[in-house]
């Protein structure tokens, strides 16, 4: 279990977003629909840049092997239409965002995955439920392990927890929530940092960027 406070820097939330979709394309997903969106204002908070990282390399290895196999597995796919501000249809879809509430900054990986029950939810919660292939909480899809997961965030006085989102009708799998405590710096360059995390909310949607054409889609 890694050490709390160990190897932990103040990072930009943008830059570890940036830094890990770039190891995950370059896992041959350059080509992959991704959705990112980065916090409205510049957010910081301390962790052990590699190991974050590599956590959400993790997360949306997983979040991508989960809408692949439910867009393969639909045999009656709907045409992409463009709504105002926002994609509809079908397709696989990951979406990466990061947003500050309160005092946390809430990092979520979500995909256009197999819909999960309440009671599948609740198992991945617990940290005790056997992954069924296919779903979003693949046993090769983390990696790294849930286990490991859980303890990098919670080394960076995190919180991880599991659910849903609606901030895409296309986000039909599972949404992981990884809650990091927001970090100030005084103007005598030392961190400053709230170590009381609240249960990550919903974050807000903000305007859609556009995604890479369906390659399914004969229309585009």
């Amino acid at each position: 279990r890694p050490a709390r406070g160990r190897g932990r820097s103040v990072l930009s939330a943008a830059d570890v977003m940036q830094s890990a979709v770039r190891l995950w394309r370059g896992q041959s997903m350059r080509d992959f629909p991704l959705w990112v969106l980065v916090p409205k204002s510049v957010a910081h908070i301390s962790a052990n840049a590699f190991e974050l990282e590599l956590v959400f390399v993790n997360l949306l290895k997983n979040a991508a092997e989960a809408a692949q196999a439910a867009w393969a597995a639909d045999e009656s796919p709907v045409n992409l239409t463009k709504a105002p501000d926002v994609l509809v249809g079908s397709g696989p879809m990951v979406a990466f965002t990061a947003e500050v509430i309160g005092s946390s900054v809430v990092f979520m990986v979500a995909d256009s995955g197999k819909p999960l029950s309440d009671e599948e939810l609740v198992r991945i919660e617990a940290g005790s439920s056997q992954p069924q292939a296919g779903s979003s909480q693949k046993s090769n899809g983390l990696g790294l392990g849930l286990a490991i997961v859980r303890s990098i965030v919670e080394a960076c006085f995190g919180a991880i927890t599991f659910g849903r989102t609606d901030l895409n009708p296309r986000l039909t799998g599972l949404a992981v929530r990884v809650a990091l405590p927001l970090v100030s710096t005084s103007q005598s360059g030392r961190a400053q940092t709230d170590n009381s995390i609240p249960v990550p909310h919903e974050p807000a949607a903000e305007p859609a960027q556009p995604l890479p054409k369906d390659p399914k889609d004969p229309s585009k």
